[in-house]
């Protein structure tokens, strides 16, 4: 896996939280890290997280927006619990990209080959 942010802070000694739709991939490559994820899904959880008067430095959401029903309705949600001095990293797919598009036109690549419904709700580019 690439950078595992939980990991890395947790290194460091800081208090992490996570949320995973399914702990068993927690399990499987970090096991440490389990009793620090929150099972479920998205929305849910950071609903919970804000019941709970939740704050939180820095949130990460790595290829996560794009399977979400709502993105704009989670990114009100996931406001609620990052502190005042917050920062949010969002990080998705480039779909349509130069170089996708470039890809299908030289016969490289089948037309559109990024779209992956219904496992890809929404797509972002540039």
């Amino acid at each position: 896996m690439k950078r595992f942010f939980l990991k890395i802070f947790k290194k460091r000694d800081l208090e992490v939280s996570g949320i995973n739709f399914n702990k068993g991939v927690i399990q499987c490559f970090f096991p440490h890290l389990v009793e620090h994820v929150y099972e479920g899904d998205l929305m849910e959880c950071i609903k919970k997280l804000s019941q709970q008067k939740k704050q939180y430095d820095f949130i990460n959401l790595t290829n996560v927006i794009e399977h979400v029903v709502d993105p704009s309705g989670a990114l009100g949600c996931i406001k609620e619990i990052l502190s005042n001095d917050g920062i949010l990293r969002i990080s998705v797919p480039n779909d349509f990209s130069k170089l996708q598009l470039d890809a299908v036109s030289r016969g490289c690549a089948r037309d559109q080959y990024w779209v992956s419904i219904p496992v890809h709700l929404n797509y972002f580019s540039i």
